[in-house]
């Protein structure tokens, strides 16, 4: 299992060093966005002028900076749009104020005032890094649409004539399709690729010497039975469905597999008559018992399901029609804790969260009471493709789940940090696992 692990941390290694730049500052991010041809087209920082504390940034286009309207309550930013049909080209730099009206993240009216006010600041630091065509208004996550951008340069006469929704995915498909056929090595390409070595900030040092298999598999997402969305807290009880220990004292006749706690299965639902694909065996009992309300015979297993907010518990005679054992990567041990998270206001401040990393997910809560009590994080990220930067105790991640978002964490020392650095590559690492797992059972 510890080879596997390392193999699975390996290859997010690797996917994380081909996803693209690994940008984790804000200057470094406009710097990008400020080239012609940067990786990079947006980048937003909070309201700070002089730390630039990089909200989030990517490749992606203004649609991807939805995700992070919906994450950070207020920032300020740069982004660049290329527009184009057959010799003629044309590129915009814009600033954008950025905020979502609908969204408060947890900023008072005052803080939302203060943010505003530091707007002649942050559009004078910003054109530091390259001079704008506009100054763009953002104030719902709706509004981060390439038409309405569009309308707002159209609307100030900038690039009359050749600044359309048209010319704009014209140009950005034909660029799509040449860095396309870059990354697969065309003989067309000028550009020659060279295999990289692992050196991804925050695990330098990893050794992969026992990396084996194939590290170019395709990183697209794909929706998954197996990928259920953010789950249930570790500190908080699942709820208990009718279990089958109790319904009657008929004794098992024959054999049957046994089970035992960590197993993946898939439990058969009664209810909805399919078989749900993400259960586990968390306890076995070797004796007549009573557990959770329930007389448990001896060999009697619980089977936690819907990512973790229900279980079961299965006797032996249920087995066969009950239960299956499934193929899927088991998940790295969860982890949990205090860290502290980076907040953005006019001054960047390090707010107390209680955390938590479980299959594959990284969860946040305002304090440990509120996970216990069963509710919703205040934010996640899942990890699949991320990238991790590590400074002292401080740690910044993005990921191809959080849109273009960064996430700044900070432990209460460097050894704790290196701790959680490892355990969030596991779990990218089960991201990975998960997708390759679910590309194998489609065929």
């Amino acid at each position: 299992m510890e080879d596997q692990r390392r193999i699975s941390m390996s290859k997010a290694m690797q996917r994380a060093q081909e996803a693209g730049p690994a940008i984790f500052t804000g200057e470094a991010a406009l710097q990008e966005v400020a080239k012609e041809n940067g990786a990079w087209d947006w980048a937003l920082v909070g309201p700070d002028a002089v730390t630039l504390a990089l909200s989030g940034g990517g490749g992606g286009g203004v649609s991807e900076m939805r995700g992070v309207l919906s994450k950070y309550p207020h920032s300020y930013g740069l982004v660049r749009m290329h527009f184009g049909m057959g010799n003629l080209t044309k590129t915009v730099f814009l600033f954008v104020d950025a905020y979502d009206t609908l969204n408060s993240g947890g900023f008072s009216t005052e803080q939302h005032g203060q943010a505003m006010d530091m707007l002649p600041a942050m559009e004078e630091v910003v054109q530091s890094f390259s001079p704008v065509s506009l100054a763009v208004d953002v104030q719902y996550a709706e509004d981060c649409t390439v038409n309405f951008m569009v309308d707002k340069l159209q609307a100030a006469g900038v690039g009359t004539g050749l600044v359309s929704v048209a010319t704009y995915y014209y140009y950005n498909s034909v660029l799509k399709r040449r860095k396309a056929l870059q990354r697969l090595g065309s003989p067309n390409s000028a550009i020659t690729h060279t295999p990289a070595t692992l050196a991804i900030p925050g695990f330098e040092n990893f050794d992969d010497e026992d990396m084996s298999g194939d590290l170019t598999a395709d990183t697209q997402d794909m929706p998954s039975p197996y990928r259920l969305g953010p789950p249930m807290s570790q500190k908080a009880s699942p709820f208990a469905e009718e279990s089958d220990a109790d319904m009657d004292d008929s004794l098992q006749r024959g054999k049957v597999k046994g089970f035992r706690a960590g197993d993946a299965v898939e439990i058969w639902s009664a209810s909805t008559k399919t078989w749900v694909s993400d259960a586990e065996v968390v306890e076995v009992v070797r004796e007549y018992s009573v557990r959770d309300g329930c007389r448990v015979r001896a060999g009697s297993v619980k089977v936690v399901y819907s990512n973790g907010v229900r279980f079961k518990w299965v006797p032996p005679r249920h087995f066969n029609e009950r239960l299956r054992p499934s193929r899927r990567p088991l998940p790295p041990s969860t982890w949990a804790g205090t860290l502290e998270k980076e907040t953005f206001t006019t001054i960047t401040t390090w707010d107390r969260m209680h955390v938590e990393l479980c299959k594959g997910y990284l969860q946040w809560w305002g304090n440990e009471a509120q996970a216990r009590q069963g509710a919703r994080s205040v934010g996640h990220a899942y990890l699949l493709d991320m990238q991790l930067s590590v400074q002292g105790k401080s740690f910044k991640l993005r990921s191809e789940n959080t849109n273009g978002a960064m996430f700044a964490f900070q432990a209460n020392t460097d050894e704790d940090a290196r701790k959680w650095v490892r355990a969030l590559w596991e779990h990218a690492g089960h991201c990975g696992d998960l997708r390759d797992f679910q590309e194998m059972v489609k065929y």
